[in-house]
């Protein structure tokens, strides 16, 4: 049975996500001075950080987060990123440092739904979150991989 995190537990693993990525990322972040995003570029472009914290070889897919918060149906993912005007969604496997850089949060939104892929229900303590197995494969076109080599 996978592990049920509170809410806290989940975010303190995304913080020590965040201190790695910087140390990798070609990229010159600041934190952000927001919970809307995690980091700003110099040149003003606000990144948010998604972790996996198991290996790009142990599944071919992308966890693609739909909803933060299903029972309110919460956006979560690109579409909470998108809706919050959001220039750059990373996509981190923090065991390897392999990164992707998805930079048309639009047009990666719409390629996932146009999968028409199955919910995945998230249990966390006291709501459920939900996402899509995406196939890597199926979105590569629309971001750039980093790290790893």
């Amino acid at each position: 049975m996978a592990k049920v995190y509170t809410w806290k537990e989940q975010l303190e693993k995304g913080m020590k996500a965040e201190e790695l990525f910087l140390d990798i990322c070609h990229l010159k972040l600041e934190k952000a001075d927001t919970r809307d995003y995690d980091f700003v570029t110099r040149d003003g472009r606000r990144v948010e950080l998604k972790t996996d914290f198991y290996g790009e070889l142990r599944s071919p897919n992308f966890f693609i987060e739909r909803w933060s918060v299903m029972e309110e149906e919460k956006p979560g993912g690109p579409w909470q990123s998108k809706d919050k005007k959001v220039d750059l969604f990373i996509y981190l496997y923090a065991d390897t440092g392999v990164y992707y850089i998805f930079s048309d949060l639009r047009a990666l939104c719409k390629a996932v739904e146009k999968l028409n892929l199955p919910i995945i229900p998230v249990k966390n303590r006291g709501y459920s979150g939900g996402g899509f197995k995406v196939p890597r494969e199926s979105i590569r076109h629309l971001c750039r991989r980093y790290g790893g080599e």
